[in-house]
């Protein structure tokens, strides 16, 4: 029994050598700017507006010129007006354009409100899709905190490619 163990040991210890570059230590940039975004949609959800903000970088601007404090009152007006909320992040493509410095993000996302989630997908309602550019800059604590915002409506036939793929798992059928 000994001699079959010294002779895996070696294997077992050169398998998990090759491993631990990979399967240990930080994820890479590009899941942690996709955390963000996932993260700040489950916050909108739960309607923590405080930690929604802390994820925009303090000189933060969106297409119409808004600051933070501007699309705080922006979002706390939205939050107000809807019951209910449900954000599913689709498909999102990151670009690291300076390494350790800044990302572009592209993420197409459904926002719905209004009856309760089993009830939209009985009804097979969706709700309207919406597709973000959004620029990320690590900040000096190494966190990412997005720093410009652009988004639109886009119809279904419009959505990213694995976006479509997302939405079809969410809406078997559509």
């Amino acid at each position: 029994m000994i001699r079959g163990t010294a002779r895996i040991l070696p294997a077992m210890l050169a398998a998990a050598a090759l491993l631990l570059p990979h399967g240990c230590g930080r994820p890479p940039e590009e899941e942690l700017v996709r955390r963000i975004i996932k993260d700040a949609a489950a916050l909108a959800q739960k309607r923590d507006l405080g930690a929604l903000m802390d994820l925009l970088a303090p000189d933060y601007r969106d297409y119409q010129g808004r600051d933070k404090a501007a699309a705080q009152a922006l979002i706390e007006n939205y939050l107000r007006s809807f019951r209910g909320i449900v954000i599913h992040v689709l498909g999102v493509k990151v670009e690291i354009t300076e390494p350790g410095g800044r990302a572009a993000v592209r993420t197409d996302m459904v926002l719905s409100s209004g009856a309760a989630e089993a009830f939209r997908k009985l009804a097979r309602f969706t709700g309207d899709y919406f597709r973000f550019d959004l620029g990320l800059e690590k900040g000096p604590d190494a966190g990412w905190r997005i720093s410009y915002a652009e988004w639109w409506s886009v119809s279904l036939t419009d959505l990213l490619p694995e976006s479509l793929e997302a939405l079809k798992e969410l809406f078997p059928g559509l």
